[in-house]
């Protein structure tokens, strides 16, 4: 990862000291947090309006097709 991250003209150094400042842990540890308060327990998932789509949609012709319904007030599955 380093290598790659390096070729990309990342700064390495900069990418270390975030690792150690804990931010990284907390955030993760909100998200988790907040997908359990969901009920979501797998990748992806999207919250839509007030709806949460589980999985992936077929492709972005679809994803727009189903916020289109949300909006129009109907209920995905």
């Amino acid at each position: 990862v380093k290598q790659v991250a390096q070729a990309a003209g990342i700064d390495w150094s900069k990418v270390e000291a975030k690792f150690k400042d804990g931010s990284i842990d907390q955030n993760l540890g909100t998200n988790r947090a907040l997908a359990e308060a969901l009920a979501i327990s797998g990748t992806p998932a999207f919250i839509i309006g007030d709806q949460i789509l589980r999985g992936a949609p077929r492709d972005l012709a679809s994803l727009k097709e189903i916020v289109k319904d949300v909006r129009a007030g109907k209920r995905i599955q």
